[in-house]
């Protein structure tokens, strides 16, 4: 084959046609019998272990938003990450105009809801976050 006489420079690579499912199945490749190759795994969410740790990252944020009401790490939303207590909260995502927050306050007062405080998190120049 034309490719092993090229390469005696070297070579690296993380990326292989065919890739091993887990870390229990071999890994094969032409490529292994070369000495001045350097064969890296791919790092990645395809492999078993990762998609099991994807999904229980997934849950544990999921929990946290439910319980605490945290959002750190999440994409396309504001970071927030509030103290621990024990009673409830109610989150209220509305655009960022005049009267929106307030109007917000007094539906809750109109329901016979109170509440202790509110913590207000701009996190873009169109939208605010309400705790």
């Amino acid at each position: 084959m034309r490719w092993r006489a090229n390469i005696w420079r070297g070579r690296q690579s993380t990326y292989y046609p065919t890739e091993p499912a887990t870390n229990s199945d071999p890994f094969t490749s032409p490529l292994c019998e070369f000495d001045n190759v350097l064969l890296t795994p791919h790092i990645g969410g395809s492999t078993q272990e990762a998609q099991e740790n994807i999904g229980l990252e997934v849950a544990g944020k999921l929990i946290k938003y439910s319980d605490n009401g945290s959002t750190l790490s999440a994409v396309n939303f504001p970071e927030v990450s509030l103290p621990l207590h024990g009673g409830r909260r109610l989150m209220h995502i509305h655009e960022n105009r005049p009267g929106r927050a307030n109007c917000a306050e007094q539906n809750l007062r109109r329901a016979g809801r109170q509440h202790r405080r509110a913590i207000f998190t701009n996190f873009r120049p169109d939208g605010l976050c309400s705790y």
